[in-house]
């Protein structure tokens, strides 16, 4: 049987509740949560994402900076 220490215990039971995702995937997922606080921003995504798949949407060509 191993022997734990305090630290590696601790440790142990960190990684019981970890999750390992890229770091892009973690950006894009706290942008979601702070877009959807606002109750106003997330009716607008809602709406917005409705005529996406409705298929109202315009192309624009990007804009140099």
């Amino acid at each position: 049987m191993m022997q734990t220490t305090p630290s590696l215990l601790a440790v142990m039971l960190m990684i019981q509740y970890s999750l390992l995702m890229s770091l892009s995937t973690f950006n894009s997922l706290q942008e979601r949560v702070h877009l959807l606080k606002s109750s106003a921003n997330a009716i607008h995504l809602e709406h917005s994402i409705a005529q996406y798949r409705e298929g109202k949407i315009a192309e624009h060509d990007l804009l140099d900076e």
